[in-house]
């Protein structure tokens, strides 16, 4: 029997070329805040200015209170701003530097060493003591840390009179400015400061010495 031929091919379609499935990109080595899960870290962007913010406080009715403003009205604490404007007293005058200087070099003169005398732990005891208005008790803890001292400082106050006068404006203005601490620090931190300072030191030499005499 004649094999009948294959029926004649049908056109094949033309093969479709599509783009290729593109590679995964390999990533770069997470780190550990993102292997831990956590959110990436904030990038912060200029505040606003001050003008600004004092608008948005003026239209919700103001600014709260700062706090060193709040400290400072509650009357309990004391603030560092306390601390540092001290007492009212005027601003030191050239004269008033100009006699601590000189009775601090008189001092010196005599072989007297203000720091080396009272330290500043020992200062901190004697400052309490004067916080309780005790000036008495305070003399006497700076006699028996420098007796020698004290005494040399009470013989020159007898025997030369402008060290004497010097002596004597020295310590009123000095022991005005403690009380006015004392009245106004509860904490004894103002009192403590004053006598920390060479100022304080000449002060508790030259008291200490004087007694009730000036």
């Amino acid at each position: 029997a004649e094999v009948a031929p294959p029926p004649p091919a049908e056109d094949e379609a033309p093969l479709e070329l599509r783009p290729s499935t593109p590679w995964p990109v390999r990533e770069g080595r997470r780190s550990p805040a993102q292997e831990a899960g956590l959110r990436p870290r904030l990038r912060l962007t200029p505040t606003a200015t001050d003008e600004e913010f004092s608008s948005l406080f003026e239209a919700a009715g103001g600014p709260p209170p700062a706090a060193s403003d709040a400290a400072e009205e509650g009357g309990d604490g004391l603030t560092w701003k306390d601390l540092l404007a001290a007492i009212d007293e005027p601003p030191p005058r050239p004269m008033d530097e100009r006699r601590e200087a000189q009775l601090l070099s008189d001092i010196v003169a005599l072989g007297i060493d203000p720091s080396a005398l009272l330290p500043r732990g020992r200062i901190d005891e004697i400052g309490a003591v004067v916080q309780t208005g005790d000036m008495e008790g305070a003399r006497q803890v700076v006699r028996r840390l420098a007796p020698a001292a004290t005494r040399r400082l009470t013989r020159r106050l007898f025997t030369d009179d402008t060290l004497k006068a010097e002596a004597g404006d020295y310590l009123r203005r000095y022991r005005g400015m403690l009380d006015e601490a004392v009245a106004r620090d509860q904490e004894g931190f103002m009192v403590a400061t004053l006598l920390a300072s060479d100022a304080g030191r000449v002060f508790l030499l030259l008291d200490a010495a004087a007694g009730d005499m000036m």
